[in-house]
């Protein structure tokens, strides 16, 4: 086993929140996430893909970076 001598170590976790179906919590459960995560002093930051009400982004404009992604591109795949 390699020992890893970096001197900053990150854990990156991804946890998404989607689906097509609107009124079915999405916003609810990534904002709890979101909340939790920020109240244990991790650091988040958040990504937001619904162009058409980021209300996500909104509300955590000042507690964590949010970043606005364009998903509708040819492929469906964005960069972070």
């Amino acid at each position: 086993m390699q020992k890893n001598t970096s001197t900053t170590q990150y854990t990156k976790k991804l946890i998404t929140c989607d689906g097509s179906k609107g009124g079915v919590g999405k916003s609810l459960i990534a904002t709890t996430i979101a909340s939790l995560l920020i109240e244990k002093k991790l650091t988040v930051t958040l990504i937001e893909a619904d162009k058409t009400n980021p209300d996500i982004a909104r509300r955590f404009a000042n507690h964590a970076p949010v970043l606005l992604a364009n998903i509708s591109n040819k492929d469906g795949w964005i960069s972070l």
